[in-house]
């Protein structure tokens, strides 16, 4: 298991980021949820299970998204 961390703009819904994830995770479960209205941020945190490769490569699919801002993999 990994922790994934994404930050996003408040356009970004929980569903458009899982669409994204069920493309490269065997498994994932949102664990915390993060908004932080001031700034017009959400950051969601979701374990994750799969290949190594395939996450890696998965996770540059968010980067054409115009509400992403971030991510950390643990």
């Amino acid at each position: 298991h990994r922790k994934l961390i994404i930050t996003a703009s408040m356009k970004a819904a929980q569903k458009d980021i899982e669409s994204l994830l069920v493309l490269f995770t065997q498994k994932h479960k949102l664990i915390s949820t993060d908004v932080d209205k001031k700034n017009n941020r959400l950051s969601l945190t979701y374990l994750i299970e799969g290949r190594r490769e395939a996450i890696n490569a998965g996770l540059k699919k968010f980067y054409d998204k115009e509400w992403f801002e971030g991510l950390k993999v643990e």
